[in-house]
């Protein structure tokens, strides 16, 4: 009878713990992973990994489809507004003329396609629909991708599918079963495009008239909006009566755009903008036309430039010599330029020149230019000369301090050796790795054409990636090789 009674009590307990376990249980829900794969997780926030193809993928999923703000509303990125690599969390778009990324977990370079069985070769292939695309963003607010393709914009999820089209100018680049040729006499692409919120904003050129240019046109461009929510598009500058041509490049602050235009007296000068664009002001500031935004990083607090000083006698010249570089710090909030580093002074071939690649949360890194000679060889106009000028990277800290050697790709001043420069870098969030355009120089002698000329193949580009280390020094540099 005991035994009875305790296997009757034993039931009972198993079947209130398996009821308690059900009504605890949170109710499940399906995501896509960033690679297209479906993971499992809670309709709370919890990460899930999954296993694709001996990677290891994590990903964040959320409750609903809502818009989540970073707390100043604004995205980072680091570097030049002409350098377009692009993060999401666990590739980088990589710029250049074929559609590639960096997967960050295999440190390999990769097609942007993920069906396995494409050779890449056709026109249906996302990397081959958007090859010549310039521009590119990824939003953390609806998870997608957003690709120029000349007058259109698109866009994707991670995996390159549900692609769409956002806007259309024309009839170019909207159709993604044809190469995007244009045709007929206005043309024009989106380009800049930047993101604040749920915006884009981007310029697009709305008035074309032909002139004696080398182009046969003159372009003016406007600033365009675009609510990711609504899909409402605006045209900023035809609403508060911007004409200029002059205004192409732009940048976003937390509460601004900042943006360098013509004065009829006193040239190019600095001006910010509602983010609207209204409320437009020249920027009172001393030096205000050294602050040229296209040449500038901003962090989201200041703007890091390098600056030229011209020599003073041809200032009002029609191509004034500089006469020295000098990295700076503009504070939009104080209207205060600080000085970072000390000048460089200009020299042959244009020694001492400032190039900033990447800024920090904590640093500042640039080349300061060093020609160093690999060799002439003639052509139809004459001799000419090749240098590696940009070989030696270096690094300072915001307040100026501690600067540094972080990586030298001269080794030895015989031009028969390979040495390398920099073309551009990116600095991925985390800080440990970082990727670039390495050109290696070398030299052989020339081959003579038929023509009397002579032909070269003394440099090579690639892109690479870098570790970098505790003491901050790039190291370990890994070719990456684009495997199809």
């Amino acid at each position: 009878m005991k035994k009875i009674t305790a296997l009757i009590l034993s039931i009972i307990t198993l079947a209130f713990i398996i009821c308690s376990c059900s009504q605890n249980t949170k109710p499940v829900e399906t995501a896509t992973d960033e690679n297209g794969e479906i993971i499992t997780t809670t309709t709370t926030k919890e990460q899930a990994t999954t296993k694709n193809t001996s990677k290891e993928t994590t990903s964040t999923t959320k409750k609903s489809d809502e818009f989540e703000f970073p707390e100043d509303h604004y995205i980072k990125k680091g570097s030049l507004p002409s350098i377009k690599y692009v993060e999401m969390p666990t590739r980088v778009i990589i710029p250049g003329i074929q559609f590639t990324y960096y997967n960050r977990l295999e440190d390999e370079r990769y097609y942007f396609c993920f069906d396995p069985l494409c050779d890449h070769s056709k026109q249906s292939c996302v990397a081959n629909i958007f090859y010549c695309s310039n521009e590119c963003i990824f939003s953390p607010y609806t998870n997608r991708l957003y690709m120029e393709r000349e007058d259109a914009l698109f866009s994707m999820k991670f995996d390159g599918s549900d692609i769409r089209i956002e806007i259309s100018f024309g009839d170019v680049g909207s159709d993604i079963t044809k190469d995007p040729v244009r045709t007929g006499d206005a043309f024009g692409r989106i380009e800049n495009l930047q993101q604040y919120d749920n915006y884009l904003y981007f310029v697009y050129p709305t008035s074309i008239k032909k002139d004696n240019s080398d182009y046969g046109y003159e372009f003016f461009w406007s600033l365009f909006r675009y609510n990711l929510k609504t899909k409402k598009l605006e045209n900023l500058s035809e609403n508060v009566g911007h004409i200029s041509n002059y205004f192409y490049s732009f940048a976003l602050t937390k509460d601004k755009i900042y943006f360098n235009d013509l004065t009829a007296d006193r040239g190019i000068r600095l001006f910010s903008s509602n983010l609207d664009m209204t409320d437009i002001k020249e920027v009172d500031i001393e030096n205000s036309e050294k602050i040229i935004v296209s040449n500038a990083i901003f962090d989201g607090e200041n703007f890091y430039s390098a600056i030229t000083e011209y020599k003073k006698e041809e200032i009002t010249g029609t191509s004034p010599t500089a006469e020295s570089y000098q990295i700076v710090c503009f504070d939009p909030e104080t209207k205060i330029i600080t000085e970072i580093s000390e000048k460089s002074y200009v020299a042959d071939n244009n020694a001492g020149r400032i190039n900033i690649f990447s800024v920090t949360d904590e640093y500042i890194y640039y080349t300061i230019d060093d020609p160093f000679y690999i060799g002439t060889y003639k052509t139809r106009t004459g001799e000419n000369s090749v240098y590696n000028s940009r070989h030696t990277l270096y690094r300072i800290r915001k307040d100026g301090s501690d600067k540094k050697v972080v990586y030298e790709g001269l080794t030895s001043k015989d031009p028969k050796v390979i040495s390398c420069g920099l073309r551009n870098l990116y600095i991925i969030s985390g800080e440990k790795k970082a990727i670039a355009i390495i050109i290696t120089n070398q030299y052989s002698a020339p081959k003579m054409s038929p023509n009397g000329y002579e032909s070269i193949d003394w440099q090579r580009s690639f892109y690479v990636s870098f570790d970098i280390d505790d003491n901050g020094n790039f190291v370990n540099m890994h070719e990456l090789v684009l495997d199809e």
